[in-house]
C-alpha cells in the first residue's frame, strides 16, 4: 500500500486476515458549498503512464440533486470532487486517505415513475486547463523559474495562482504560449517541462506537483 493509512491498528488491517470494510467518502464543492454524497457505484482512475492521470464516473441516485441551473452543484465545470478512501473495522472505527481530486465533466438525469438517477462522468482537473484556449498568445520571459513559469499560465487561464514550488530550473529563452490554437495550455507547459526531463501533475488532492516521469 504505497500511502499509509493515519491509523497504524487500520495500516495493519489491510495486510492481516480480518474483518473490514472499504469505505469512500465523496465530497462536492461549488460556489462555497460543499455537500457528502453516497454513490451507488464510483470507478475511480489514477494512471501516471497518461497525461490526464484522473479520471472516473459515479452515479447518484437523489432527485433533488438533479440539476437544472448553471448555480446547482452537480452542474459540470465548476464542481470539484474530492475522494478520500480507507477502511472500517468491525468495531466501526474509520481511518481515510486522500484518494484524489476530480472536476465533474457530464452530469445526465434518468428518471422513471420508480426513480431518479444521476450518471456523473469526472476527469482530471488538468482538463479544465487544457481546454481553456488561449485568446491571444501570452510571453514567460527567460530566466522565470519553470514553477513560476505554471503559475503565470494556471493563473491566466483559471484565475487562481496554484502556486507550485520553486523547482530551481529557469526557461533560457522566452516561451510563447497560445500560438497554436489546436494545442492546449496543459500541453503546452507539459511540452516545456519534458525538455528539462519534467513533468507536472495534479497531486491527490488536487496541487500541481512537477518531478521526474517516475511517480508513487
Amino acid at each position: 500500500m504505497s500511502t499509509p493509512l493515519p491509523s497504524i491498528r487500520h495500516n495493519r488491517a489491510v495486510s492481516t486476515q480480518t474483518g473490514l470494510r472499504r469505505v469512500a467518502v465523496v465530497t462536492l464543492y461549488r460556489g462555497g458549498t460543499s455537500l457528502v454524497v453516497e454513490p451507488t457505484s464510483l470507478r475511480l482512475t489514477q494512471d501516471s503512464r497518461r497525461t490526464m492521470r484522473w479520471d472516473g464516473s459515479m452515479t447518484i441516485a437523489d432527485e433533488t440533486l438533479i440539476p437544472v441551473t448553471p448555480r446547482d452543484i452537480l452542474t459540470p465545470f465548476g464542481t470539484w470532487v474530492d475522494v478520500s478512501l480507507g477502511v472500517k473495522l468491525l468495531d466501526d472505527t474509520v481511518s481515510m486517505v486522500p484518494y484524489g481530486r476530480f472536476m465533474i465533466s457530464k452530469a445526465r438525469a434518468k428518471t422513471d415513475p420508480e426513480n431518479a438517477v444521476i450518471d456523473i462522468s469526472l476527469i482530471d482537473p488538468a482538463e479544465a486547463v487544457e481546454r481553456y484556449r488561449f485568446e491571444e498568445p501570452l510571453t514567460v520571459a527567460s530566466g522565470t523559474d519553470l514553477a513560476q513559469m505554471v503559475n503565470i499560465v494556471i493563473t491566466s487561464r483559471t484565475g487562481t495562482n496554484p502556486n507550485v514550488t520553486t523547482v530551481g530550473q529557469t526557461l533560457g529563452a522566452n516561451r510563447v504560449f497560445g500560438l497554436d490554437p489546436e494545442t492546449g495550455p496543459w500541453s503546452e507547459i507539459l511540452d516545456v517541462l519534458n525538455g528539462f526531463g519534467l513533468t507536472a501533475w495534479y497531486d491527490r488532492v488536487g496541487q500541481i506537483v512537477i518531478g521526474t516521469v517516475d511517480v508513487d
